[in-house]
């Protein structure tokens, strides 16, 4: 018998069909893909262990929130500021079902939002802060629930800022270049955001 690999992937408005690779000329056994519609508008970013999927879906039009899909559902993770430009993505898991991402905290502000990591479990979406900026990140979480991603520094009078490479404000007046590095004392675009938390409730629905 063939082992059959399931793909969990989320139905985008602009991708009418998704392209299954075929199997590797020569494998001894080949393997058969099937493809499941999730049945949202939206991207599917991270997958784990147990199937469950987290990405960013619309649930309401114009409004961007992470979700988590388990046991067949779908679960709008929430925000960290909800108003009239809310967006948020998620963009790991680990296999206890903790979901990483980052979300705007500045909802009604329409240009240059502030945007912080987020760190969701148990219900409740965490603000995971920056490193004294305006930009933060979270990109991924190991069973631990260490988290890794990219935060602005804070800016020093008479200095360029410094934004990373998704930061809001790219291509801004005085934002410079990302650091390429980091010595003692001085602060980095990458950092870990493990106990620097604050903990407050998600503009959504609960995730159990």
């Amino acid at each position: 018998m063939r082992p059959r690999v399931t793909i969990l992937v989320a139905a985008l408005a602009t991708c009418g069909s998704f392209a299954v690779p075929a199997a590797p000329a020569g494998a001894a056994v080949p393997l058969a893909y099937r493809t499941v519609q999730l049945g949202i508008q939206g991207t599917a970013e991270a997958i784990n262990d147990r199937g469950q999927v987290a990405g960013q879906g619309v649930f309401e039009p114009g409004s961007f929130h992470p979700f988590l899909y388990t046991g067949g559902r779908f679960v709008d993770l929430g925000v960290l500021d909800g108003g009239r430009y809310e967006s948020g993505d998620a963009a790991d898991l680990n296999n206890r079902g903790q979901v990483v991402g980052s979300s705007i905290v500045t909802a009604d502000q329409e240009e240059n939002p502030a945007q912080h990591a987020f760190l969701r479990q148990r219900g409740r979406m965490t603000d995971l802060g920056t490193l004294g900026g305006r930009y933060s990140r979270a990109s991924a979480i190991n069973e631990r629930g260490q988290v890794v991603g990219t935060a602005t520094p804070a800016r020093r009078p008479g200095s360029r800022r410094s934004c990373g490479s998704a930061a809001p404000c790219a291509g801004s007046p005085g934002c410079g270049p990302p650091p390429t590095s980091t010595t003692a004392g001085r602060s980095s675009a990458t950092a870990s955001f493990r106990g620097r938390a604050a903990s407050t409730p998600s503009s959504g629905n609960g995730d159990g």
